[in-house]
């Protein structure tokens, strides 16, 4: 039969008005990832506020109130912490003002660089849930890496995205759970100072 779903030109626009709209997003996530036929399985918690800073907590598979890991982007310095290694590796952000560049333009400036399209998904689609995917276009030499990304129909946020790098073979799919937004946030969640006694890494970006 045939669907009158929104256009992926109407699910991107809304979107894009909820990113613009909001200050902070956060949920917990599932980060699986296939590489040449092994799985490897990471839970977390994530929260990012516009335009460029996140918290993103991965867990201890065998005691999840363990931190395994912490990412830290302040808007300056990236940082990240992994507690088990007494280590620290900061490196300075660079590219704009904007983590996620190109998620605030127009649908009309993505299908510049990208071939965007609607993909059925029937158990998705069920539950009110839209699948698209995102490709560089061939033309302009982009990579031959892509994105799945499934957006909620009700909420306009992605509930999963998928990213595909046939080059390497790795295939990442997180999934997002307990999504929350704008939320009163803890001044120090984006801030970070490293804890006595760990090494500190600096990393400098090749000009």
């Amino acid at each position: 039969g045939a669907d009158k779903g929104p256009t992926v030109k109407q699910i991107y626009e809304n979107f894009r008005k909820v990113y613009l709209s909001s200050k902070n997003f956060q949920a917990d996530f599932e980060e699986v990832t296939y590489l040449g036929g092994r799985k490897s399985t990471a839970k977390g918690r994530l929260i990012f506020a516009r335009p460029n800073l996140l918290r993103k907590e991965y867990f201890d598979p065998k005691d999840p109130s363990k931190l395994a890991q912490l990412i830290i982007l302040d808007g300056k310095t990236a940082w990240s912490y992994t507690p088990w290694l007494g280590q620290v590796t900061k490196q300075e952000m660079r590219g704009g003002k904007e983590l996620l560049p190109g998620v605030g333009e127009t649908f009309e400036k993505l299908l510049e660089r990208y071939e965007v399209k609607l993909v059925p998904d029937e158990a998705a689609n069920k539950k009110g849930v839209y699948k698209a995917e995102i490709r560089p276009k061939p033309e302009l030499g982009g990579s031959k890496e892509y994105l799945e990304v499934w957006i909620d129909g009700k909420l306009w946020v992605p509930v999963q995205i998928a990213y595909h790098n046939p080059e390497n073979k790795t295939t990442t799919i997180i999934t997002f759970k307990n999504i929350k937004i704008d939320q009163k946030l803890d001044p120090s969640t984006f801030k970070f100072t490293p804890p006595e006694g760990v090494e500190v890494i600096t990393v400098n970006v090749g000009r």
